[in-house]
């Protein structure tokens, strides 16, 4: 799913989920990298449970 404010997507989900962010992808000059930096990355991997 494309979203324009990933943090504040994640951070609606954390509110129903125990949830893990990974970043992932960078892409820069039609190049993609791998990454954890959250200013390069393109995308936001967010994985979890649902709390209780």
């Amino acid at each position: 799913m494309k979203h324009r404010d990933t943090e504040e997507l994640a951070t609606v989900l954390e509110e129903y989920i125990d949830s893990r962010r990974e970043y992932i992808l960078g892409v820069a000059d039609e190049v993609v990298f791998e990454t954890d930096d959250p200013t390069e990355a393109a995308v936001l991997a967010i994985s979890g449970s649902p709390t209780q």
